[in-house]
């Protein structure tokens, strides 16, 4: 489940506070799985419109995908949504300060690697090379 803000939907309930921070731009950084074997490297290229979050990623190291879209929301420091791939969802959560993001995963519908759950960080400014336009 994810923390933060609630997406789309309307109607009354939602406690988004206004952003605080802008994630636009080129991400790239690390990913680890909890289950201690999988880990790698990650890119994000993001667009923030007010508290709306979407974009592409691209993902190495992974047994279960590659890339695919981002979509989610950013309330205050904070990002939430999925990535998506096909059938393949795994929802996220981070806290941003600065140009720096940490924050965790969750693979909700991904295949073998339904289930597993880790951590990652990234940076802005990174280069989001391996996204193609």
């Amino acid at each position: 489940m994810l923390v933060g803000c609630g997406g789309g939907g309307g109607g009354g309930g939602n406690d988004c506070t206004p952003p605080s921070v802008s994630v636009t731009g080129s991400w790239s950084g690390t990913w680890r799985s909890q289950n201690g074997v999988d880990a790698g490297t990650m890119s994000f290229l993001l667009n923030q419109n007010g508290t709306a979050l979407e974009g592409e990623f691209a993902v190495g190291g992974s047994p279960c995908w590659s890339g695919g879209t981002v979509s989610g929301n950013v309330c205050g420091d904070t990002i939430s949504g999925s990535l998506s791939a096909g059938g393949i969802r795994v929802d996220v959560a981070a806290t941003v300060t600065g140009t720096q993001m940490n924050g965790t995963y969750n693979a909700v519908s991904a295949g073998a690697c339904s289930g597993d759950t880790g951590t990652f960080s990234a940076g802005l400014g990174g280069g989001a090379s391996d996204i193609a336009d």
